[in-house]
């Protein structure tokens, strides 16, 4: 079942946005494009994907945090 929760951004609480969820709208907090994360000395615009020091998992730069995968690398020494 969708959910309308709002029609215009004037329907939600303070800074709030009105947002289609796919299946309706709903009230939604924006998130700052304008936000950064910097990882290991450099700078990401927020939403970017990059690699992790480990050179096996990536990272994202998600509402100025990193967020990075966490699979086991297999390192084959020969």
């Amino acid at each position: 079942m969708c959910v309308e929760a709002c029609f215009s951004d004037q329907d939600c609480a303070s800074d709030h946005k009105c947002c289609s969820s796919g299946c309706g709208h709903t009230c939604q907090i924006p998130v700052d494009s304008g936000l950064t994360c910097t990882y290991h000395g450099v700078t990401y615009n927020n939403e970017d994907r990059f690699n992790s020091s480990d050179g096996c998992n990536t990272c994202d730069c998600s509402n100025g945090m990193v967020v990075c995968t966490k699979v086991a690398c297999l390192h084959i020494v020969g």
